[in-house]
């Protein structure tokens, strides 16, 4: 297990290295416009992490103040390319590539016990129940058991192919994932 973590932290920070490189000129294009649109350049929130901690995620703004959603930032979120802060978590390591996503830290006290296993890993920007949310719209027990189903399987063969699946999905199909405003249990 030390080795598949050692490992697996060494491929997050080359990866994350990498892709700053590449997400560089459009982070900076994206966050200039969220800060002329919005006023603020980043959303920032808490979340749960490795071991139940908190840590703050990072995104680009891109909701209006009552939520709205325009065209561009629609298409911006259907991308990804709102998350590309989150390159700055994962080189701190709050999160790895691989991994359930995080959920606000509110939701804690509506897991049963064996749902908490999913804090027993490093939350991720691609997970197992991720992968799943593109191609299927789930329930809240469903996504909470494929990350627990990542937590007992966990390799890093598995997390190249979750990663490599992703990556596919998200660059040849529009997501169906809910809305980071979803509240559990709805």
């Amino acid at each position: 297990m030390f080795c598949y973590g050692l490992v697996k932290r060494v491929v997050d920070v080359i990866l994350a290295l990498f892709a700053l490189l590449i997400a560089f000129f459009p982070a900076v294009i994206l966050l200039l416009i969220a800060k002329i649109q919005f006023g603020k350049a980043l959303f920032v929130q808490e979340r749960l992490g490795h071991k139940e901690t908190i840590f703050l995620i990072y995104k680009v703004k891109s909701l209006g103040p009552n939520h709205e959603l325009t065209p561009f930032w629609i298409r911006v979120r259907s991308l990804g390319l709102d998350e590309i802060p989150q390159l700055w978590n994962i080189l701190k390591g709050d999160l790895s590539w691989v991994g359930p996503r995080p959920l606000l830290p509110e939701y804690l006290q509506h897991y049963t016990e064996a749902q908490k296993r999913r804090h027993l890993v490093v939350p991720g920007i691609f997970g197992w129940s991720q992968l799943h949310q593109m191609q299927k719209i789930l329930t809240w027990e469903e996504r909470l058991a494929l990350d627990v189903a990542y937590v007992e399987k966990k390799s890093f063969l598995f997390d190249s192919q979750i990663f490599i699946r992703s990556v596919f999905l998200l660059l040849t199909k529009a997501r169906k994932n809910a809305s980071d405003f979803e509240r559990f249990g709805t």
